[in-house]
């Protein structure tokens, strides 16, 4: 038998790290607040599951090509129950501009860029099952984890365990090694600290609020076909609309907290039903001839970057427990990280301790592991994300836009609104980078990727397909919009 293992969290990156652990051999036990889901509820109504731990749950995931390629790679059956489940891959070519595919190939001898889309709820379900099936790792399902058992009285501080409440009570449960997958909300680096354990976190806020709705095809209906990014993206307003599995999609709109405008109103019902009708590339999906609401207008805030090192001066400051998955490291929701992360963060963890012995050395190739895997693409989203902030105030008027930015903001629109959209080469090229096949600002370096833009921007191209990529109301429109909405008085097209 090997080491006990003990994951606290049964996120998919609690449930991953008992598939990678397990297949290098540790004993592995799940602990998870939530119930299990009844053995009778189906894929199709995976959102019925309530996951306390996660509020989020619901929402429809796309998992990057990075990390659908690993999973086909390390766990095909796994991939296969998902698939059946009603998760469904889009390839690369899908999105290509229909009136281009046909004449486009792909680069040969390049890992696919095809993604991976479901809800999350179904995604855990499915792994879930899959585990249980399989007899990986033990569930303690409706268990909290209240505390870790420290060992605080050297340094290093070691873990030895944790202590947990079910419903008999409460009870220490020894392990060799702690895997806090909690998520984003996790308690345990606090308890360390009050340990005396040195522990610190790069943190960087987002000023992002996102607000969803759910939807569900109609019977005999079809996820309209989308060229480009999924969504419509500019300086105060991301917006799109997300498929998932079993008919499931959802609209999601992302603004800043500190826009007078769309801060509030963009969740109030009318609203933002009447902004997805404004929007051609979303009022497709609405449509109520296609599809119907299943939920109201939900909002999440609090998104934020961290990046979080047990290491201190070249020297482990904890031993014993490894943080994984949001617990660790994340960025802002809309790039879509945060499985990728997760899953792939999960498989270095179970290859460094099958790899380690020595609990000081497990810590070092760990972070070391995490640092070179994903800190480029880290610090490059952190940078995009502050300069959408910073595009997002001189749209709203909040400063004046310098130089630099207008040049910035008219390269960007030119590249996300019109090149990808007619050169299916340079697509390939950006979305490598998008759905985290190589780093995000890769196609950036690339002197061919440069020389496209610029062919882009020819008057040669067919621009039938680009008159609503990007359209949407103004803020203008929207206030009057908005004012409207709260009169009561009918809204005309301006």
């Amino acid at each position: 038998m090997g080491e006990k293992i003990l994951v606290i969290g049964g996120s998919i990156t609690g449930l991953t790290a008992a598939l990678a652990l397990a297949a290098e051999g540790f004993d592995v036990t799940i602990i998870d607040r939530d119930p299990s889901p009844s053995p009778s509820l189906r894929p199709a109504d995976s959102n019925r599951w309530t996951r306390r731990g996660a509020p989020h749950a619901p929402q429809p995931h796309v998992l990057t090509a990075r990390l659908r390629n690993r999973l086909r790679e390390w766990y095909p059956d796994l991939m296969r129950d998902l698939l059946e489940a009603g998760a469904w891959e889009q390839p690369f070519a899908d999105i290509v501009r229909p009136d281009l595919a046909a004449s486009y190939r792909e680069p040969a001898g390049e890992d696919p860029v095809v993604v991976l889309m479901a809800r999350r709820t179904t995604l855990e379900l499915v792994m879930r099952r899959h585990l249980d099936r399989r007899g990986i790792a033990t569930f303690l399902e409706g268990t909290q984890a209240v505390s870790l058992v420290v060992d605080g009285a050297a340094a290093p501080v070691t873990v030895r365990g944790a202590r947990i409440r079910d419903k008999d009570g409460e009870r220490e449960m020894a392990a060799d090694v702690v895997i806090d997958a909690s998520g984003r909300a996790t308690r345990f680096a606090d308890q360390l600290r009050g340990a005396g354990a040195q522990i610190s976190d790069e943190h960087h806020l987002s000023n992002t609020v996102y607000y969803a709705r759910h939807y569900r095809l109609r019977s005999g209906q079809a996820f309209p076909r989308a060229h480009g990014l999924p969504g419509v993206i500019c300086g105060d307003l991301t917006m799109a609309a997300l498929p998932a599995d079993n008919g499931a999609f959802v609209v999601t709109m992302a603004v800043f907290k500190d826009d007078p405008l769309l801060f509030e109103a963009v969740g109030r019902r009318d609203v933002f039903e009447e902004i997805c009708r404004r929007v051609p590339r979303v009022a497709v999906w609405v449509d109520p001839a296609r599809s119907e609401p299943t939920s109201d207008v939900m909002a999440w805030a609090s998104m934020d970057f961290l990046w979080r090192t047990t290491v201190e001066d070249g020297a482990p400051r904890v031993l014993g427990l490894f943080f994984a998955g949001d617990a660790t490291l994340r960025s802002n929701p809309k790039y879509g990280r945060g499985c990728t992360c997760g899953v792939i963060g999960s498989h270095i963890l179970a290859e460094t301790l099958a790899a380690e012995s020595d609990p000081a050395a497990r810590v070092l190739r760990y972070e070391a592991a995490l640092k070179s895997t994903f800190r480029r693409e880290w610090e490059d989203l952190l940078t995009v994300d502050r300069r959408d902030y910073a595009r997002f105030q001189t749209t709203a008027g909040l400063r004046p836009e310098t130089l630099v930015e207008w040049l910035q903001s008219r390269l960007q629109d030119h590249v996300l609104r019109r090149a990808i959209v007619v050169d299916p080469r340079l697509q390939h090229k950006v979305m490598k980078g998008f759905y985290g096949l190589e780093d995000a600002s890769a196609w950036t370096r690339d002197a061919g990727a440069w020389l496209r833009i610029a062919a882009a921007a020819l008057p040669i191209h067919d621009n039938s397909l680009l008159s609503d990529f990007a359209a949407r109301p103004s803020r203008e429109q929207i206030r009057m919009m908005i004012e409207h909405k709260t009169t009561g008085a009918n809204i005309e097209q301006r």
